[in-house]
């Protein structure tokens, strides 16, 4: 699973999948695919997933790769927000790897940069604390990310 900060852009989802694909020739299912005819058909046809753990779940069992973003904060649109423990609780059910990204640039700047920075093992993030610290951990992995690249 790669968890990402979100920006003010519609090609985040799409930016974030090259970055993955470039960085292992895998294709990464963007997570958040709204739940809305016709955008959401066609959105899904192209890989997209519902925001719901069951179904990511489903696609950790089935080896994909899926990219999550974090909520947006408030009070600033450039940080990281949080990690839905939900998302992070399919994670460690079904042991795959969290690896953060930092997603930098703009919808009408000239280039998109991606930032990974070393993987989190979900299962060993969780055993005794509960979903919502380790989802806090990944949120917070991402912002370092994010500090460091800025």
């Amino acid at each position: 699973m790669v968890v990402h900060n979100r920006r003010a852009g519609l090609s985040e989802p799409f930016v974030v999948a090259q970055a993955v694909r470039a960085a292992t020739g895998r294709h990464a299912r963007p997570v958040g695919t709204p739940d809305v005819a016709p955008v959401g058909t066609l959105l899904r046809r192209l890989g997209g997933v519902l925001d719901q753990a069951a179904e990511v779940a489903g696609l950790f069992r089935a080896g994909q790769v899926v990219a999550v973003p974090l909520g947006r904060q408030l009070w600033s649109r450039h940080r990281a927000g949080s990690l839905p423990p939900e998302m992070f609780a399919a994670a460690a059910d079904e042991r795959a790897v969290i690896v953060p990204a930092a997603l930098i640039g703009h919808e009408t700047g000239r280039r998109w940069r991606v930032v990974f920075g070393p993987p989190v093992e979900a299962a060993v993030a969780r055993s005794g604390v509960p979903d919502a610290a380790g989802a806090d951990l990944v949120a917070r992995r991402v912002r370092d990310l994010l500090d460091a690249s800025t």
